[in-house]
């Protein structure tokens, strides 16, 4: 009877022993997959959280603003890297970044009118003139090459092509509203 109870002992040590080691084992691998998931996610906050956003927006006769013309700004939070620039204007493409924007200048003829430099990385909350006239320009700029300007405006379209740091790419596109007549 001795040895049974000994045996009936060494049973119940030996089925806690397994119950303890499984146990162990299973709150390993849930603490490694909840590592993982925290990785996950805070992997996919920092990406949510350096997006950029470009927008153009067409900006003339405002009271206070330093330009009138076409402005790019990065609505997102974080850095956007330009990979490429299209400039059309009447349908017709000019050229890509500053030759571009110097091809429309040239084709409207006036000194006035400046286009946009080479930049290729623009910060969260940047705003930059892309093709305008400054606000003290403006003021001396005879009436019609004011309506000049205002009708290049409604030719230009604009493409850029962009990323954020983790490489996923967007677009962002200006074009004019369309015409009676246009497909």
């Amino acid at each position: 009877m001795n040895n049974s109870a000994e045996g009936n002992a060494h049973k119940t040590l030996s089925r806690l022993a397994t119950i303890t080691s499984i146990s162990g084992s299973l709150t390993a691998v849930l603490a490694f997959a909840f590592s993982v998931y925290t990785g996950y996610v805070t992997w996919y906050h920092d990406y949510l959280s350096v997006k950029p956003v470009l927008q153009i927006i067409s900006q003339t006769d405002s009271k206070g603003e330093s330009v009138n013309g076409l402005i790019l700004s990065n609505e997102g939070v974080g850095t956007a890297l330009v990979k490429s620039v299209k400039i059309k204007f009447n349908k017709k493409l000019m050229g890509e970044f500053k030759a571009g924007w110097d091809n429309v200048r040239k084709q409207l003829g006036s000194p006035y009118w400046i286009g946009a430099s080479d930049r290729l990385a623009i910060r969260a909350g940047v705003i930059l003139p892309i093709f305008y006239v400054t606000q003290t320009n403006w003021k001396h700029l005879p009436e019609p090459d004011r309506q000049k300007f205002y009708n290049a405006l409604e030719q230009i379209e604009v493409d850029i092509d962009y990323e954020s740091i983790y490489g996923d790419g967007d677009q962002c596109r200006f074009a004019p509203w369309p015409q009676a007549g246009d497909n």
